[in-house]
């Protein structure tokens, strides 16, 4: 059954390319306005940022915390406390940066979106505390679905991966660009190329 949406698509396809094409807009808005930049790096409040930002065209429930329980993930009543636990997480090194990535994957805090949003808000802690971006182009997507489903019990994978993706380029449009293509097929939205989009 398609979700329900703000568009009045009532076709799942149609609405996955809607979805792609305006998310991958406000995801290069975010770069061109320099948004990344400007946002508080590893807060869950930024998280709720970017997902309004990149959804709000489309679902009504852009930013907000899902209210229904999802198999495997944080219990809907524990979301808000487990995200302030999340607020309180060290992020100076990369091996803690991917402990709070891991920590809010876990929680999967928002009805859809949340790998995209998760991605992103990640690259803001990166270039804050890094001065580097992850070029998500540079990470095989069935290696990350492995890395990403054994994270919780051996995050080893996942930091290797993103640890070999950093990259110093932060304010490239073209690794950007790529990087947000690679980022929205691993969640399986790849009809559209970022830098094509006006």
């Amino acid at each position: 059954m398609t979700q329900a949406n703000k568009l009045g698509i009532s076709d799942e396809e149609q609405l996955a390319k809607q979805e792609e094409q305006r998310a991958k807009k406000k995801a290069v808005e975010l770069l061109e306005k320099g948004t990344l930049n400007k946002l508080k790096a590893g807060t869950a409040d930024t998280l709720t940022k970017i997902h309004k930002i990149l959804f709000e065209e489309i679902y009504d429930y852009a930013g907000k915390f899902r209210t229904a329980n999802v198999d495997s993930f944080t219990p809907a009543d524990k979301i808000k406390a487990e995200l302030e636990l999340v607020n309180k997480m060290p992020q100076k090194t990369i091996d803690e940066i991917i402990a709070k990535f891991v920590k809010v994957y876990v929680i999967h805090p928002f009805t859809t979106g949340n790998g995209r949003a998760l991605r992103v808000w990640l690259d803001v802690i990166t270039r804050k505390e890094l001065n580097q971006t992850i070029d998500w182009s540079q990470i095989d997507k069935d290696a990350y679905a492995y890395a990403i489903d054994l994270c919780t019990v051996n995050p080893i994978d996942i930091t290797s991966l993103i640890k070999n993706a950093l990259n110093s380029d932060t304010e490239d449009r073209e690794v950007y660009t790529k990087s947000i293509d690679a980022n929205f097929a691993i969640s399986g939205y790849h009809t559209y190329r970022t830098r094509y989009l006006g």
